[in-house]
């Protein structure tokens, strides 16, 4: 869980979509932020999703500087559905790959 502050010092959570306790890159830190769906697994109740993302570091994110750094990493998001809705949400991304 990032526990670092956001791109403008406000700490994490306080306007940033959250994912079981996992912040979700801030548009104002990769204002090109754009994630691509590389796989989807369905298997009874869940689904399993990889997104491959790429962005430009804008600003600040957890110890990397906003230096204009073209970034890549990969995430992987887990739903729980139940009756066609959406009763659980995990999910991991490689945030050291967004601090290289």
């Amino acid at each position: 869980m990032h526990r670092g502050r956001d791109c403008d010092g406000q700490r994490p959570g306080t306007d940033a979509t959250r994912v079981r306790g996992r912040r979700r890159v801030d548009d104002r830190c990769f204002p090109d932020y754009r994630r691509e769906l590389r796989r989807v697994v369905l298997v009874d109740e869940w689904l399993a999703v990889h997104l491959h993302d790429d962005g430009t570091r804008a600003g600040a994110f957890l110890t990397a500087p906003a230096d204009g750094t073209r970034i890549e990493t990969d995430e992987l998001d887990m739903y729980r559905i139940v009756d066609g809705l959406i009763h659980e949400v995990e999910g991991t991304a490689d945030n050291a790959r967004l601090c290289s």
